[in-house]
């Protein structure tokens, strides 16, 4: 007499087995998919982002970023790099006149220039938007920060 586990009981635990790591497979894929296609359209809703730095002034420390918002969607929760001469910055909190910029509004951006000198770079970036951004150089206007 032989002992183990009868083949009907076998094939039903493989079976019950194979559906469960289905249901796994399936729910994490299900998973991925709704993410990227989250991505997908947030990437679509910016495809009419535009910005544009309009000016750039600055008075004594203060750096003021005049942009105009040239697209078709909502802009906002910006950041700020600058560049004078070696020395970098990133501000990922600049002080906003308005929160979100329409399509078509101005808005001014204000933060402090990290040292004095020529501002040799100024980069605006939407975080809204990943991608939308505009540069100011020194090619266009020399701009001195006292």
């Amino acid at each position: 007499m032989k002992k183990g586990i009868s083949p009907i009981f076998a094939a039903a635990l493989i079976i019950a087995l194979t559906v469960t790591f289905s249901l796994v497979v399936n729910s994490f894929i299900s998973s991925l998919s709704g993410q990227q296609r989250e991505k997908i359209e947030d990437l679509r809703s910016c495809s009419g982002a535009r910005i544009k730095i309009e000016s750039v002034a600055c008075e004594n420390d203060l750096v003021r970023i005049y942009v105009k918002n040239t697209g078709s969607v909502q802009l906002g929760n910006f950041s700020v790099y600058i560049k004078m001469g070696n020395h970098k910055m990133i501000n990922e909190t600049p002080s906003l006149s308005k929160d979100i910029i329409n399509p078509g509004e101005f808005a001014l951006i204000e933060t402090r220039a990290p040292y004095s000198g020529l501002l040799e770079r100024v980069e605006i970036t939407s975080k809204l938007c990943p991608g939308v951004k505009d540069t100011f150089t020194s090619d266009i206007k020399e701009v001195y920060c006292e």
